[in-house]
């Protein structure tokens, strides 16, 4: 009988790229939403063994809350780049419903937004609650945006335009094309008067 050892390489394995890390989580989640990605996918995708992986960010969570921050500061971040050019309530809000139907429509692998959708349906609360603290610091932003211009009632306005993004989102990861989700956008805005 011949017997093959299998030795492990010496030395220290690959440090981590955080970021690489996040990005990578980033988009499996977006894609399958968290419930649907285990900890041994993320490892493989990422290139390290699971106990690395909860090393670096203590818990699946604490990587959906990285790859959050990730997908706020450069995906998500039409939001930011947007409400601060608008004059007036109504552009503000045609102008993120615009920018959203945009935004969720360009790749069609990561279709919607992570933040609204990451974790819809999710049986984890604690993921849940780090994605609803998340759409709250969005709501409370876009509150503070309509107040600026002297909107009538902003915390309600800012409601509004989460929920006409989560209804854009939605549709975007049901496959509505970008066309009808621009048509749809331009009439949930002319709709709040």
């Amino acid at each position: 009988m011949i017997t093959t050892k299998i030795t492990k390489p010496r030395g220290r394995p690959a440090k981590l790229d955080r970021e690489k890390a996040a990005e990578a989580a980033m988009r499996l989640f977006w894609q399958k939403g968290y419930d649907s990605v285990g900890v041994a996918e993320l490892s493989e995708v990422i290139g390290v063994k699971p106990p690395s992986l909860y090393a670096a960010f203590g818990n699946k969570v604490g990587l959906l809350r990285e790859a959050a921050a990730l997908y706020a500061r450069r995906d998500g971040r039409f939001v930011a780049d947007v409400a601060p050019l608008a004059a007036s309530a109504d552009v503000l809000l045609s102008g993120v419903l615009k920018a959203a139907a945009e935004a969720y429509t360009i790749d069609p692998e990561t279709r919607g937004c992570l933040i609204l959708d990451g974790t819809r349906n999710s049986a984890d609360v604690e993921a849940r609650t780090e994605m609803w603290r998340l759409r709250q610091s969005t709501r409370d932003y876009l509150a503070a945006e309509f107040a600026r211009v002297d909107a009538d009632a902003p915390e309600a306005l800012a409601e509004y335009t989460l929920v006409c993004m989560t209804g854009l989102s939605g549709s975007a990861r049901d496959g509505v094309d970008r066309e009808t989700l621009l048509s749809c956008a331009a009439l949930m805005a002319a709709g709040r008067a």
